[in-house]
C-alpha cells in the first residue's frame, strides 16, 4: 500500500526560520536580553511547541526600524557602562594627530570614509583601506551613523574585522558641514571613523566618545582648529575631564 509522504519545506532567505540561539548571536546578545525583548513584545515572535520561533526578514526589518528610535537608549546604556568601569582606555590611546584631518571641503560621504580609511591603512592600522570602506558604506546603507549635533560616527557592522588590526580612530573635520544623512535633517561636521577590531573594543571606544561629546560644544570648538596638534591636546583635555567629572 502506497502512502503519501511530504518532503519538509525548506525555507530560506527572508523566509527564514530562527530559533531564540540564533537571533542572539545575530543581534550579538545573550539569549536572555531576546527574551526580555519578548517579553516586552518589541521583538516579532511567535512560540511554537514551547519554543519561540523568528522570522529572518521580520527580524532584521525590526533591527533596522527600531535603530532611529533607539539611538538615544543605546547611547544612555553605553555611558553608563564605560562611566561604571574605571579602567576604561582614553580616546588618547586610539587619535593621534596623524589620524586627523581638518579644514576638509564638503564632499561625498564615500570620498570622506575613503579619505579616512587610507589614512589609518598608510598608519598600519588595517590591512585593506578598500575592504574597510566596502563594510562602511554596507553599515550607511542601513541606516546614517550620523547623530544630531554635527557628529558621526561610521563604523563597520562586525567590529571584529580581520582587515583591522587594533583599536583605532581617525577623525575628519568639514567646518562648512556635508551631508551624512543625520536625523536632525542638519549638516555634519566632525566625522570619527571606530575600527575597534573587537566587540568589547568597539562598545568602550563607542561609549567613551558618547561621554566626551555628551553636552558641551566640543563639535564646535573643534571644528574652528585647524591644526592637528592643538586638536588632539584639546580632545585629551576635554576626555580627561570629563573622566574626572569636571
Amino acid at each position: 500500500m502506497e502512502t503519501n509522504s511530504q518532503e519538509p519545506i525548506a525555507l530560506s532567505g527572508h523566509y527564514q526560520i530562527w530559533t531564540l540561539s540564533e537571533v542572539a548571536e545575530y543581534l550579538k546578545v545573550s539569549e536572555k536580553s531576546v527574551s526580555r525583548l519578548i517579553h516586552r513584545g518589541e521583538i516579532p515572535a511567535i512560540k511554537v511547541g514551547g519554543q519561540w520561533r523568528f522570522l529572518k526578514g521580520a527580524v532584521e526589518d525590526w533591527l533596522s526600524s527600531s535603530m532611529v528610535v533607539q539611538v538615544k537608549s543605546v547611547k544612555g546604556e553605553l555611558i553608563e557602562a564605560v562611566e561604571s568601569q574605571p579602567e576604561a582606555i582614553p580616546i588618547s590611546r586610539f587619535l593621534h594627530p596623524g589620524r586627523i584631518l581638518p579644514g576638509l571641503q564638503p564632499m561625498p560621504k564615500e570620498q570622506l570614509l575613503s579619505l579616512l580609511c587610507h589614512v589609518l591603512q598608510k598608519d598600519g592600522a588595517i590591512r585593506s583601506s578598500d575592504v574597510l570602506l566596502g563594510k562602511l558604506l554596507e553599515r550607511e546603507k542601513m541606516i546614517s551613523t550620523a547623530l544630531p549635533g554635527g557628529l558621526a560616527l561610521p563604523h563597520p557592522r562586525e567590529p571584529d574585522l580581520p582587515c583591522i588590526l587594533c583599536p583605532s580612530l581617525a577623525l575628519g573635520i568639514c567646518p562648512k558641514g556635508m551631508d551624512f544623512g543625520a536625523p536632525d535633517h542638519k549638516p555634519t561636521h566632525l566625522i570619527i571613523l571606530i575600527c575597534a577590531a573587537s566587540v568589547v573594543a568597539h562598545v568602550r571606544i563607542l561609549g567613551r566618545l558618547a561621554v566626551l561629546f555628551r553636552g558641551g560644544n566640543l563639535v564646535q570648538e573643534i571644528q574652528r582648529l585647524q591644526d592637528p596638534e592643538a586638536i588632539h591636546a584639546m580632545i585629551i583635555q576635554k576626555d580627561l575631564e570629563k573622566t574626572m567629572g569636571f
